[in-house]
């Protein structure tokens, strides 16, 4: 029960030290809370493994008044880190350190903190004075097992994290939301995201500058100052500021397919689904069956954007009816409704219908959606349809 306790504290002093050391954002270089986490976990072998050498060499630290040392030693530890633990972060942060040193202070930081504690789940009472026979190839290879798990287990998690955090910022930035992509990027900034930081960055720099431009124009007519109006509410927009980006509107939306949707994504972002659904409703509005390409291509993502609004709102049966309209009004995008559909019908539970929009994609646009198509069917499809059917399915 002691060595529970003491390994208990071990993990408890390195995680709150660093975790609360960061105040509001996580202390460099870990970047966020549940890497800290992993990393103290990860570091307690490690931590027991150095505690045994130092028994082994010291065989006095094993006694019970020991404890004297190692409860005020795990205490300051905990002290300092909350102490200068945020300063050492920026200092870190500001100086751009290597990966391999980043991974060591990542290591050794934990290490650190849970090192008097697990010294304290190894010390004994006085009733059992002879120290146990040390082997050194026993601790050896706890040594390289707790090492690699130090490495290889963080090491996982993080690159599994930083893989989907990138994709989540490549749809942030495709989006336009160029200030919400740099927060999403910022806990990256130790985990060789670095450039693709700074690009945005530019990005931002560059949305900027061309809002300072638009500020100076003066339109020569009406339309002009629409266009000049639009554009300036996108720009604010992606730089999260959306009060300004609303007032830039003012009544365009009532005006313009085009600023309704924009004003429906910006309640989107907030996550108001039903004033999002009513401004998408207003940007799509009445279509003639014959629409030409550009007109086609702006309507396909209204249509898509209203589906995950309303899928937000659990509208199935919207959803449903949308697209199935949307298949007659706009025949030059029908592979497309179908492949949507399909995956709505997925969604919901009905891998059958799913597989026959699918298969209907397919038909209607093989170059672009076979692939995907054979994909889905293959894999999302299959992985929620029972087993009895899937051999009439396969052999179809």
């Amino acid at each position: 029960m002691q060595k529970i306790i003491a390994l208990s504290l071990a993990f408890a002093a390195a995680a709150l030290s660093l975790l609360l050391a960061g105040g509001a954002k996580t202390i460099a270089p870990f970047g966020w809370s549940a890497v800290i986490v992993v990393h103290a976990l990860a570091t307690l072998p490690l931590a027991v493994a150095a505690a045994h050498g130092a028994c082994a060499l010291w065989p006095m630290l094993r006694h019970r008044w020991a404890i004297v040392l190692f409860v005020p030693a795990g205490l300051m530890l905990a002290w300092l880190t909350l102490k200068y633990g945020s300063a050492t972060g920026a200092r870190l942060r500001q100086q751009e350190v290597g990966g391999l040193l980043q991974m060591a202070i990542r290591i050794l930081w934990p290490l650190a903190l849970q090192l008097p504690w697990t010294l304290l789940a190894l010390q004994r009472g006085e009733e059992d004075p002879q120290p146990r026979e040390w082997q050194p190839r026993r601790l050896l290879g706890l040594s390289i097992a707790a090492v690699a798990i130090a490495v290889v287990l963080p090491n996982m998690y993080v690159d599994d994290v930083v893989r989907r955090r990138i994709r989540e910022v490549d749809a942030t930035v495709e989006d336009g939301q160029l200030v919400k992509a740099t927060q999403l990027l910022e806990p990256l900034e130790h985990f060789g995201a670095a450039q693709l930081m700074r690009f945005v960055e530019q990005q931002v720099t560059i949305q900027q500058d061309r809002l300072k431009e638009l500020d100076r124009q003066r339109p020569a007519n009406p339309r002009q100052a629409d266009e000049r109006q639009l554009e300036m509410a996108k720009i604010y927009r992606s730089l999260g500021q959306y009060d300004a980006a609303r007032n830039a509107l003012d009544d365009l939306p009532n005006r313009y397919p085009a600023a309704a949707e924009l004003m429906a994504i910006i309640y989107r972002d907030h996550q108001q689904w039903e004033e999002s659904a009513l401004w998408f409703r207003r940007a799509v509005g009445p279509l003639a069956k014959v629409a030409s390409e550009e007109e086609a291509l702006y309507e396909v993502g209204r249509l898509d954007n209203l589906a995950y609004v309303l899928r937000a709102q659990r509208k199935y049966g919207q959803i449903e009816t949308m697209y199935v309209e949307a298949i007659e009004r706009l025949p030059q995008r029908e592979a497309h409704f179908h492949f949507q559909l399909g995956l709505h019908y997925e969604l919901v539970g009905r891998p059958l219908a799913a597989r026959r929009q699918w298969e209907e994609a397919a038909r209607l646009d093989p170059a672009l959606f076979q692939d995907e198509v054979d994909k889905a069917i293959t894999g999302e499809l299959n992985s929620h349809t029972p087993g009895c059917l899937l051999g009439p399915l396969r052999s179809r």
